[in-house]
């Protein structure tokens, strides 16, 4: 079939291991942001609040953008066009979800209270770039 067939025949030791790393790195990046998302209201507290730690100082979704780290771990240990062309669909899906969460966090976060101010420079996905 045109376009199953690997890049190569395995990835070097040295793709493996950065592959893996990656992953690792991706899941755990994403574990933390998630447990700063679920502990951000104190037990009673109503309303909404910018999150803050981690990388939410830079983007608003770090969550995805280490999802999306975890997920290139993957392809890079797989070495097949498949996950690579997977990888450019979460992060096109991705991108979208985070750029909707942006116009959210902007239409509803008026910077009066403490918690509702958005950081200046605040990206999507990617540190300084999107």
């Amino acid at each position: 079939h045109v376009g199953a067939a690997p890049l190569a025949s395995a990835p070097s030791p040295t793709a493996t291991a950065l592959g893996i790393s990656l992953f690792c790195t991706g899941q755990l990046g994403n574990l933390y942001h998630h447990y700063l998302l679920s502990t951000l209201r104190k037990p009673g507290e109503k309303g909404y609040k910018v999150p803050k730690g981690g990388l939410f100082g830079l983007v608003c979704c770090p969550h995805y953008t280490f999802e999306l780290m975890s997920w290139l771990g993957v392809a890079v240990v797989a070495n097949h066009r498949a996950h690579y062309h997977g990888l450019l669909g979460f992060v096109c899906y991705l991108m979208g979800r985070s750029h909707a969460t942006m116009q959210w966090y902007r239409a509803r976060m008026d910077g009066k209270h403490p918690d509702q101010r958005i950081p200046p420079n605040w990206k999507r996905l990617v540190p300084l770039v999107y």
